[in-house]
């Protein structure tokens, strides 16, 4: 996991399921207190949610990176 945004949160926060974007340099991860999400500067979408977690497992973003 590279995000430093990941790491400071609790587990039960974090994708439950290892997904690409955890270490995507594309990936921005943001936190509020009540939510989680990762927006991705590649297609322009939030693609992972506390609410919609999509388990996203491969991807070209870490290799367009």
């Amino acid at each position: 996991m590279s995000s430093s945004t990941l790491q400071q949160l609790d587990a039960h926060r974090r994708p439950q399921r290892e997904i690409i974007c955890e270490t995507c340099p594309n990936s921005m991860w943001f936190a509020s207190p009540t939510e989680v999400k990762c927006y991705c500067r590649v297609m322009f979408l939030i693609v992972w949610s506390t609410r919609e977690p999509n388990e996203i497992t491969l991807c070209d973003g870490p290799e367009i990176a």
